[in-house]
């Protein structure tokens, strides 16, 4: 029986020997870059998503479908021949493994619906994800069938069970995922002890990582596409610029829903939270930078706005994520210790990263203390 699953484990693999599996995508040329530094190894580029299949005739339905967009050097993986891809026509051709073909009860020839949520850096549900459009659903013609073994068979992830697999070409699915030349597999065949995460470590770019860097005047924003950055590249970062003796500044932006002072209300403000030391680049008007936990700095566009003056109290009521994805409302009070001047600093709308969403515009600002 243990000879039967290691059998089955590596029929399902094929030659690969190395995957890589990102939750974001990256460039399709990474694998192409991969393969140059692995002494042209095989390294096969791919999209591997998790979906629902419909038979559009009968409405036959099947969950938990692994889809896979891939191209013709996939086949290599199993010395296996695949039937041909084709991405003309109106309806691309998509080809399916047994199993999966049994359960929508399909023939070739047959209109099968494939759907499959769309493609954010940012996790839908939270305050900055796009909760429109989430789910993408495309229409193919079945072209093939393979059978339950091999390349049939194939996933990343052990299993007794025949998983339903779908496949279709790899721009086809680029396309509905407005991803064109990016990807999220990298499949490696070759030797088995070879550094892949060392080979890739070297050929990665900021780009593969989700990384943005902005050269500014007299400074370099570096951002996150997923909004906040990853505590080992901030902390790389970090090291980086004491390394080159470069001050640095870290921030978070958060988007505050409403701030309050008494009766006046100012919707859908950025506030920044900045460390104390950094404090000093603001100048202000009124007031100090001597900043406690409960305090804040407005700007003077906000100031003005809520006819604020220094030691009113400042209400601030934000989005927090619960269990569920919900977004709850909480509010939380701040003493205003300070007014910053529209100059440097104070009126840098870069304090906030590129986002679409609430972030598509430059609210008036906050300051908090870190």
């Amino acid at each position: 029986v243990r000879g039967s699953l290691r059998d089955l484990s590596l029929s399902r693999l094929g030659k690969i020997d190395h995957a890589l599996v990102s939750e974001r995508f990256f460039r399709a040329s990474l694998g192409r870059d991969l393969e140059r530094e692995l002494d042209n190894q095989d390294v096969v580029s791919a999209i591997s998503l998790s979906g629902t299949a419909v038979h559009a005739g009968s409405n036959t339905r099947a969950s938990r479908v692994q889809i896979q967009g891939i191209d013709n050097r996939f086949a290599n993986l199993f010395d296996q021949i695949l039937p041909e891809l084709t991405i003309e026509g109106i309806f691309p051709s998509v080809i399916v493994n047994e199993s999966l073909r049994k359960e929508l009860n399909a023939q070739i020839g047959d209109a099968i619906l494939l759907s499959f949520e769309q493609s954010d850096d940012i996790h839908r549900e939270s305050l900055f994800g796009r909760g429109d459009d989430a789910v993408q659903t495309i229409r193919l013609t079945l072209a093939g069938v393979l059978p339950d073994r091999g390349m049939g068979r194939f996933g990343l992830f052990a299993g007794q069970t025949v998983p339903f697999n779908a496949y279709l070409s790899l721009p086809v699915l680029q396309k509905a995922l407005g991803q064109r030349g990016r990807v999220n597999t990298l499949l490696v065949s070759g030797d088995p002890d070879t550094g892949v995460q060392e080979a890739l470590s070297r050929v990665a770019t900021p780009d593969d990582l989700g990384i943005v860097i902005r050269p500014e005047a007299d400074y370099f924003a570096i951002e996150s596409t997923q909004f906040i950055l990853k505590s080992h590249i901030a902390e790389t970062i970090q090291q980086v610029s004491a390394e080159l003796n470069a001050p640095q500044m870290s921030i978070l932006t958060y988007l505050a829903n409403t701030t309050q002072v008494g009766e006046r209300e100012l919707p859908y403000s950025t506030i920044s939270a900045l460390d104390v030391g950094n404090l000093g680049t603001f100048q202000l008007v009124d007031g100090s930078l001597q900043l406690g936990e409960d305090d804040i700095l407005l700007n003077t566009w906000a100031a003005e706005d809520l006819n604020a003056r220094v030691g009113d109290e400042v209400k601030v009521a934000y989005y927090e994520v619960a269990p569920g994805e919900k977004l709850l409302t909480r509010w939380a009070p701040f003493q205003l210790k300070g007014i910053v001047a529209m100059t440097g600093l104070g009126a840098d709308e870069k304090l906030s990263p590129e986002l679409g969403g609430p972030f598509s515009h430059r609210p008036e600002s906050c300051a908090p203390e870190r």
